[in-house]
C-alpha cells in the first residue's frame, strides 16, 4: 500500500505494481541504505544525509509536516531530516526512526510509545 506516500509516490494507497525511481529531483547522491517503517521510509544518502518521507503522525519523519490527510500528517516526497550531523546508520521502527552519526551518537525521533524513543 502507499496510503501515506511511503513509496515516494502521490500517496493515494494505489499499488506500484512496477519498480520506479524514486524522488531523484530531491535527492541528487546515491542511496547507500534504506529502512522502512509502519507507513514511512528512511533512506542515507552516500553525503551521510537522512531522507524521509511518508507517514508522520508520531514524529517519525523528523521534520513539521503540514498536508493533512484523514487526520494524518505525511509526505509523499523525501525531505532531508534537518539537524543531524552526517550518518552512518539508519532503523526504523513502527513510529520510530533512529540514526547513527559518524562520530557514533545516536538519533531518535518518532513515538515515545513503549519507551521506543529516549530525549537528553
Amino acid at each position: 500500500s502507499n496510503q501515506y506516500g511511503q513509496l515516494a509516490s502521490n500517496g493515494d494507497d494505489s499499488a506500484v505494481p512496477q519498480p520506479s525511481t524514486l524522488a531523484s529531483e530531491v535527492m541528487h547522491h546515491p542511496i547507500r541504505d534504506i529502512s522502512l517503517g509502519g507507513g514511512h521510509s528512511l533512506t542515507l544518502d552516500s553525503e551521510g544525509q537522512v531522507w524521509a518521507w511518508g507517514w508522520n503522525g508520531k514524529g517519525q519523519l523528523g521534520v513539521v509536516t503540514t498536508e493533512e490527510e484523514g487526520g494524518y500528517s505525511r509526505s509523499a516526497l523525501p525531505l532531508r531530516v534537518p539537524g543531524l550531523p552526517k550518518c552512518q546508520t539508519i532503523a526504523t521502527g513502527h513510529e520510530t526512526s533512529f540514526a547513527i552519526s559518524t562520530m557514533g551518537q545516536l538519533f531518535a525521533f518518532g513515538s515515545t510509545k513503549g519507551g521506543a524513543t529516549v530525549s537528553g
